[in-house]
C-alpha cells in the first residue's frame, strides 16, 4: 500500500481541508447569481441553504477537474523531458557513428591504424 496509499491520503486531506471553503465560495456565487445580486440578510441564508447541494456538486467537479488537470500537466512535462533526453542520446550516437566513419576513411587514406585515431574510452568507475 506504501506510495499509492500515501498519495491517496494526501489527496483526501487536501480536499477535506479545502472543501468547506470551496463550497462556501461556490454557494456565495450561486446566491449572488440566483438572487437579486446583493446580500438580502436572512433571506439570503434561505437561498444559500437551497443552493448548497448544487454548490457541493459543482465544487467537487471543479476540484477533481483541477486535480486531474494538474497531474496531466506534470505528466506531459515529464514525458517531454524523457523524449528530449532520448533525442539527445540518439543524436550523440549518430554523431559518434559519423565521426567514426570519418576516422575510418582517414585511417585508410593515411595508413594510420584506426585504434590510434579513435579517442580513448574513459575508464569505467564503480
Amino acid at each position: 500500500m506504501g506510495d499509492w496509499w500515501g498519495r491517496e491520503l494526501g489527496w483526501l486531506r487536501r480536499h477535506a481541508a479545502l472543501a468547506p471553503f470551496g463550497i462556501l465560495a461556490v454557494t456565495a456565487l450561486l446566491v449572488y447569481f440566483a438572487g437579486p445580486g446583493r446580500w438580502q440578510g436572512v433571506g439570503s441564508f434561505k437561498l444559500a441553504a437551497e443552493q448548497i447541494d448544487l454548490a457541493a456538486a459543482l465544487y467537487a467537479a471543479f476540484a477533481v477537474t483541477v486535480e486531474r488537470g494538474v497531474r496531466m500537466i506534470w505528466w506531459a512535462i515529464e514525458q517531454r523531458r524523457k523524449d528530449r533526453e532520448k533525442l539527445v542520446n540518439q543524436g550523440r550516437a549518430e554523431e559518434r557513428a559519423r565521426v567514426r566513419k570519418q576516422l575510418e576513411l582517414v585511417a585508410q587514406e593515411t595508413g594510420i591504424p584506426l585504434e590510434r585515431l579513435l579517442p580513448k574510452e574513459p575508464a569505467a568507475t564503480e
